[in-house]
């Protein structure tokens, strides 16, 4: 297959996936519980072959699991998740704008220690780039208005308040849902460039990275 795309949840990602302008059928492995969909996405003369699935929770164990399943079964030469994330204040992005990893790590590596009666965590972040050349591409896309604002006119919901952009920088993951300012100015701390936070795109790289 051309490409591999896998989402957290089966709503809301995996359900608006399938509203894409493919034939999507679904397509199941024996001794395998995910349901996968598999279509061909065509543009002219040119065409590309798609399998989609989601994990059957969200983090990064089961990100990584569903990743390495598609990998074996389908053998796809690009994997993409797509899904939703935090945007980190100060990364100069909007509600709606379009954020991508070039890098990630898993933010919950390091040590826990007691130190005079206090808890002290130190980090020890394994991190993870995006292929160079994938990298490239999207830095060129980015700069495409006509292709952001095909983006923003096919857009069925309500309206983007600001300017739509998409945004290239480090994406960190963690099994927890974080709703605590303080907690995220520590990851800031960490790395001073970190656009988004989310759960599961280091199980993917991981799994992308050390696949056979």
């Amino acid at each position: 297959y051309d490409i591999a795309v896998i989402t957290a949840l089966v709503n809301p990602e995996l359900s608006q996936v399938m509203k894409l302008p493919v034939e999507w059928h679904e397509t199941k492995i024996p001794n395998d519980a995910t349901i996968y969909y598999t279509g061909v996405c065509a543009s002219g003369e040119e065409s590309l072959t798609i399998v989609a699935a989601s994990a059957h929770q969200m983090g990064i164990p089961a990100s990584a699991v569903l990743s390495m399943k598609m990998q074996r079964h389908f053998r796809p030469h690009y994997i993409i998740m797509t899904g939703i994330a935090a945007g980190v204040t100060g990364g100069n992005g909007n509600y709606g704008d379009i954020i991508i990893a070039d890098q990630t790590w898993d933010y919950y590596s390091g040590k826990q220690r007691i130190v005079k009666g206090m808890d002290v965590f130190n980090p020890d972040p394994r991190s993870i780039p995006l292929n160079t050349e994938i990298k490239e591409r999207f830095l060129h896309l980015a700069s495409e208005g006509a292709y952001l604002e095909g983006i923003v006119n096919n857009w069925s919901g309500s309206p983007q308040s600001s300017p739509l952009k998409v945004l290239i920088g480090t994406v960190v993951s963690g099994e927890s849902v974080i709703q605590n300012k303080n907690f995220v100015e520590e990851l800031k701390r960490q790395s001073r460039k970190i656009i988004g936070i989310d759960m599961e795109t280091y199980g993917v790289f991981y799994s992308a990275e050390n696949c056979p």
